[in-house]
C-alpha cells in the first residue's frame, strides 16, 4: 500500500485517453522517471491537485506546462509542420 507521497502509483499514473497530447507525453515522461505528482509538484512550485486536474478535467496555461517540463528536465519547442511556400498569407485570412 501506498504512502501520503503518492508513491503507490510511482510510474503507474494513468493517462485517459481524451488528455490533450502535451499532457500525455508530460504523464509519459512522469511514468518513465517514476516521479510522483508529489514530486513534480515540489520542483515545478505548481500545485499538486493542478497537474491532476490537467489529465481530467483541466487544461494547462503554457507558463504550468513550461514548468513542469523543466521540473523534468525537458523544454516545449515550437517547430514548424511545413516547409515554407511561396505565400501562406490565404490560410491566415479570417
Amino acid at each position: 500500500m501506498g504512502n501520503r507521497q503518492g508513491t503507490r502509483w510511482r510510474g503507474k499514473l494513468p493517462i485517459p485517453t481524451h488528455t490533450h497530447p502535451l499532457v500525455r507525453q508530460l504523464f509519459e515522461a512522469l511514468n518513465s522517471e517514476r516521479t510522483t505528482l508529489t514530486e513534480l509538484a515540489r520542483h515545478s512550485g505548481i500545485q499538486r491537485k493542478t497537474i491532476s486536474d490537467w489529465r481530467y478535467r483541466r487544461r494547462p496555461t503554457v507558463d504550468l506546462l513550461d514548468a513542469a517540463f523543466n521540473a523534468l528536465d525537458r523544454r516545449l519547442v515550437v517547430k514548424r509542420i511545413r516547409t515554407p511556400k511561396a505565400d501562406l498569407s490565404h490560410r491566415l485570412a479570417y
